[in-house]
């Protein structure tokens, strides 16, 4: 598939769902993964668009955000896990 075709596809999907990870990728181009992240990394130069590395998601800004505030609730969540677990420990001293 050209290569243009395979950034108007990625983009299209992309901004339909807010995001796009290399698997869903793989899944609608059949090409291979690590042409994906190349891709995704020149795409995430577009405005509008953001490449997240450490997930290999391709967002959209409003979902890059969303996933931004989705960890950060998590992280509280795991946050008060952890400190519930320190007290624990210390009771049963």
């Amino acid at each position: 598939m050209n290569r243009f075709k395979l950034y108007e596809l990625f983009l299209d999907a992309v901004r339909k769902k807010g995001k796009l990870t290399v698997v869903e990728a793989h899944e609608l181009s059949g090409v291979h993964p690590n042409y994906i992240l190349q891709l995704f990394s020149e795409l995430g130069t577009i405005p509008g668009i953001v490449y997240h590395r450490k997930t290999k998601t391709l967002f959209t800004t409003e979902g890059f955000k969303k996933y931004l505030e989705e960890r950060a609730a998590s992280e509280t969540v795991l946050g008060i896990f952890s400190e519930l677990a320190k007290v624990r420990k210390r009771g049963e001293k």
